[in-house]
């Protein structure tokens, strides 16, 4: 693929951690995070009562209580990552991604709302509060868990900025 014409998604996560430490995490069935834990979160959406792209903040909070029943109240902006994926090869996937990604990582203790439960069934989302230590034998992708790894190891309110890149589907770096 011509590098000049690469797509650049911007996305948001929301790391939320419990009064116990743990992190509302949500297991996704299919597409490119398929059979993987991650934050919930997803890509900025045009506003059109608005018109215009919704802030990363909103992104963060609408995402995640979309997915979780969560509310996230007064996130702040904990880390940009850059996926580099022009080598990449997601699971499942036999060619290299033809997108870059820059994921905006939003954080809170405080929340309000319902938790959603969904599943059981092993092919439908799944969420729940995890510790640091139960997410380490949990499926995710090795660069989400360099991101997790970096989070839990800083302190809370730490700015991170930060770049992941794969080689096929291997993590080859984790710079932050």
């Amino acid at each position: 693929m011509n590098e000049e014409k690469r797509k650049l998604i911007r996305g948001t996560f929301c790391i939320l951690q419990d009064t116990l430490g743990r992190y509302l995490m949500r297991y996704e069935p299919k597409g490119i995070n398929a059979n993987c834990w991650k934050f919930p979160g997803g890509s900025f959406e045009f506003l059109s009562q608005l018109g215009r792209i919704e802030r990363g903040v909103e992104c963060a909070i609408r995402e995640t209580a979309e997915e979780t029943g969560i509310i996230p109240i007064n996130p702040f902006l904990k880390a940009i990552i850059t996926f580099d994926n022009h080598a990449r090869i997601f699971p499942g996937k036999t060619e290299v991604a033809d997108f870059d990604y820059e994921g905006h990582f939003y954080a809170t203790r405080e929340y309000s709302g319902e938790f959603k439960e969904i599943g059981p069934a092993p092919d439908s989302y799944r969420q729940g509060w995890f510790s640091y230590e139960a997410l380490q034998s949990m499926p995710m992708h090795e660069g989400d868990r360099a991101i997790l790894q970096r989070i839990h190891s800083s302190d809370f309110r730490e700015q991170i900025e930060g770049v992941i890149v794969h080689e096929g589907s291997r993590l080859v770096l984790a710079d932050f």
